[in-house]
């Protein structure tokens, strides 16, 4: 009977259960709060002009790509030196045109943005983009990914005049990079941003193509690359989400950019900002698709594109998830 009534009271009462379910979800919304803090910390101190502030956000490891498949700034000179090319002498301000979308697990934040660079004549161009932070476990940036094409880049008002000035400020902002590099990195950069265009224009084409039809989808992936929710911690056979209703549907990839062998875009359900989706090819050349992470919080977006399939394993081989 002791041992009975030990056991009893050993048991959890309705109210502790209560209390830990709270307190657990108290601390996910705390390193929610945190990881946009941290994501939001970093437009502040690039509008203040405040240089100091801005690298203390940096791991000492972290890494910028901005736009991704452009050059990467790995260590803290290299990311000094971003900002002297990139951003001292400019006023920048980034304009979010969606929500951002918070994966607490992997601590990363999505941010969906237009970018706007008011330039050394006064001119102003904009630029949309997506943009994906990681951060270290003490919330320092481990990886700024910038997902943005330079084609996209435009003045920011309409207009001979408007046009004429974003002209020669974005020529004066290529001798800031001069200046701060040299003219070899420069070729080197726009080159990538610019001559290898070609290949980001093929990686559009494809994203516009798979989420056109469910046949098309399903054949771009390599074998074993799996669907992946990040924010949700699970993974689907591209076959299981093509079979969804709501896969094609009513969903649609809006605001596609290329980038490198990467590609983003903005998907919409119904009209309605659902995620972001960030698409790795095997190359830039060849549009296969070895990764595919769909970010979303919308968690009746989520079970519409998931309903009634099984997730595939976390620690084995993807299996079943292959295309086979």
């Amino acid at each position: 009977k002791l041992q009975f009534l030990y056991f009893i009271g050993s048991l959890m009462t309705p109210f502790q259960i209560l209390t830990f379910i709270s307190a657990a979800a108290l601390g996910s919304c705390t390193i929610r709060d945190g990881l946009l803090e941290a994501a939001l910390a970093s437009p502040k101190h690039v509008a203040a002009l405040e240089k100091e502030k801005w690298l203390q956000l940096f791991d000492e490891n972290g890494v910028i790509e901005d736009p991704v498949g452009g050059t990467l700034s790995v260590n803290e000179d290299e990311r000094k030196s971003f900002w002297d090319g990139f951003i001292d002498r400019k006023y920048i301000q980034l304009n979010p045109i969606a929500p951002d979308i918070v994966d607490v697990t992997e601590r990363v934040v999505i941010r969906t943005l237009v970018i706007y660079t008011t330039l050394a004549n006064g001119a102003t161009m904009k630029v949309p983009v997506h943009v994906r932070y990681t951060f270290t476990e003490d919330l320092k940036v481990q990886h700024l990914e910038a997902f943005w094409d330079a084609l996209q880049a435009s003045p920011a008002d309409d207009g001979i005049s408007p046009y004429f000035g974003y002209t020669v400020g974005s020529t004066l902002a290529v001798g800031q990079l001069y200046d701060t590099w040299g003219i070899g990195w420069v070729g080197s950069y726009f080159y990538k941003i610019g001559v290898d265009n070609c290949h980001r224009y093929g990686g559009v084409q494809k994203i516009v193509s798979i989420t056109t039809t469910s046949e098309g989808f399903v054949g771009s992936f390599a074998p074993e690359v799996a669907v992946n929710f990040p924010v949700q911690q699970k993974k689907y056979s591209p076959s299981e989400i093509a079979a969804s209703p709501a896969s094609f549907l009513n969903v649609t990839a809006v605001d596609i950019r290329g980038s490198g062998r990467h590609a983003s875009f903005t998907i919409t359900n119904q009209g309605e900002f659902a995620g972001v989706g960030i698409v790795r090819f095997a190359s830039p050349s060849n549009l296969t698709i070895a990764a595919f992470d769909l970010y979303t919080e919308s968690e009746d977006f989520f079970n519409e594109l998931t309903q009634g399939f099984n997730p595939c394993g976390k620690d084995e081989m993807l299996g079943r998830c292959d295309n086979a």
